[in-house]
């Protein structure tokens, strides 16, 4: 599988052994009426989380603690123009949420990455829980089983930069495919093929990752690329990759 020469030329910039630090935000201290909200907290020392404590949990076999764990190191929402969808999450009974999380265990165990997705759009669907937080789950439940396999979080930056790391291995038959429009950074998929697209991600980024002698999780880290407010420069991968596939997209229609 031939690895995009965007990563190649970058190796030595993608941030190795990097567990970054997050401050936990004020809003989530709202929650503690909910005791596996206050159990997280109690847990996180200095007001921060990483994903080593978020992995901890699920390596204890606190999945549900787990689960709203790496769902306050995401940023999930409390209110405001996207919904308050930590409390839709909080509302759902845990023996259900234990239940949804034990079945794409195992989907996520065998390696069946795409089934996990379906589960997770179909049976398994919760309110306020879209791709961008769900494969967060899979990436913390295949972290703590230190899985050969290892799948990275799919959301909007990591969307884009799969999209552009596409278009720079010249992969035209799989872009196409699987992608249905680009506007600006929001890259969308085919409905029907969301779950393939999703396991092919996680296939390329294991390969690219083995091709660049780094872990799933740095390169994850790496391709997300930071806030562009806080690094508006050129060399910021979100802008990289935005340019990449607005381009690779005007060249496919002219």
């Amino acid at each position: 599988m031939m690895t995009p020469k965007f990563l190649l030329d970058n190796i030595s910039t993608i941030r190795v052994n990097d567990n970054t630090q997050f401050k936990i935000q004020r809003p989530y201290y709202t929650f503690t009426q909910y005791s596996v909200i206050e159990d997280i907290l109690n847990k996180c020392p200095n007001g921060e989380i990483n994903r080593g404590i978020v992995t901890d949990f699920f390596k204890r076999g606190e999945h549900v603690h787990g689960f709203f764990a790496a769902m306050i190191w995401g940023g999930i929402s409390t209110g405001g123009p996207t919904g308050n969808n930590l409390s839709l999450l909080l509302s759902v009974e845990p023996e259900i949420l234990q239940k949804h999380i034990a079945v794409v265990g195992e989907y996520v165990k065998h390696n069946k990455f795409s089934g996990a997705y379906h589960y997770m759009n179909g049976a398994g669907k919760l309110k306020g829980l879209g791709d961008s937080f769900f494969t967060k789950l899979f990436f913390f439940l295949g972290n703590a089983n230190e899985q050969e396999i290892i799948p990275p979080i799919f959301d909007k930056w990591t969307k884009l930069a799969y999209a552009a790391l596409l278009a720079d291995s010249e992969d035209d038959k799989i872009f196409h495919r699987y992608i249905s429009s680009v506007k600006g950074v929001d890259v969308r998929f085919r409905t029907a093929y969301q779950g393939d697209a999703y396991n092919d991600y996680v296939v390329k980024m294991n390969c690219w990752a083995k091709n660049c002698g780094v872990s799933v999780s740095d390169l994850e880290q790496f391709i997300f690329g930071c806030n562009r407010k806080q690094d508006p420069s050129a060399s910021n991968p979100r802008m990289i990759f935005e340019k990449k596939v607005n381009e690779f997209m005007l060249t496919a229609m002219s």
